[in-house]
């Protein structure tokens, strides 16, 4: 029996050595295959969103029109688990998504 936390805090990727995330390029192909999906501009927006802001699940599906101010390019996201709220600038792609 190990007394190190650390060794209870990682991943199974990365414990056994493997990565913990996308890559950029790894990403791309996710956001290409979610715009291709049966609801294509929905999805495409969601993962977006969720990639660039680091959104849990449940903050995402908790996020509510007046939280996203497309004049000023602002979100507002209620997190979850203790961390602090926040609004967050929204790039450009993001808004030609949300537009869509």
């Amino acid at each position: 029996m190990t007394s190190e936390p650390e060794s209870h805090a990682k991943s199974p990727a990365a414990a056994s050595g493997g990565k913990d995330f996308l890559t950029e390029a790894e990403m791309k192909q996710f956001l290409a295959a979610a715009r291709g999906s049966r609801h294509g501009v929905r999805d495409y927006a969601m993962m977006l969103m969720a990639y660039r802001h680091g959104l849990r699940v449940s903050e995402l599906v908790d996020l509510r029109l007046d939280d996203v101010d497309l004049k000023s390019g602002r979100l507002y996201v209620r997190r979850k688990k203790g961390s602090l709220s926040t609004q967050q600038p929204i790039e450009g792609d993001e808004l030609r998504a949300l537009r869509a």
